[in-house]
């Protein structure tokens, strides 16, 4: 049997970790015609943040948005794990509390904790090149879970 993982884009706050979450949902959507969404599929109107479990291939994927430390963060995490999972993707902070969260789960997932890319504020174009570095970023993410 294949082990389980979580995959945790990590860096400090606001630099586009849930950005690239998100775009990791909808390029899996995109991608596989056949997905089915499951479960607990919220699309938080305040954040456009997202909490879904979704089935590819007989997978089951968790994948949740909000990495920030007063966020449903853990609370997704102890779903996605009770609802056994494959493969979970979430954002983190570098430190605290939702590392920390994401670690309790060692026992059950083996953790790949990645760097988000940051791009240079200073650089013409910035909105622009930071949403496409976010899209590579996702690509990476899904082709590290083997998808």
């Amino acid at each position: 049997m294949a082990e389980n993982k979580i995959f945790v884009l990590q860096e400090k706050g606001s630099c586009g970790k849930s950005s690239t979450i998100k775009n990791i949902f909808f390029l899996l959507i995109e991608k596989y015609h056949n997905t089915m969404i499951i479960n607990s599929l919220k699309i938080h109107p305040s954040s456009n943040d997202i909490t879904a479990q979704i089935v590819i291939n007989g997978l089951l994927i968790g994948i949740e948005s909000q990495g920030d430390p007063n966020s449903i963060l853990e609370q997704s995490l102890n779903i996605f794990a009770k609802a056994n999972c494959n493969i979970i993707f979430c954002p983190a902070r570098t430190s605290g509390m939702t590392k920390e969260w994401i670690t309790s789960h060692s026992s059950k997932y083996k953790i790949h904790f990645h760097k988000q890319t940051i791009v240079e504020a200073k650089m013409r174009c910035w909105r622009k090149k930071q949403f496409e570095s976010n899209f590579n970023v996702a690509e990476q993410l899904i082709k590290a879970a083997g998808l």
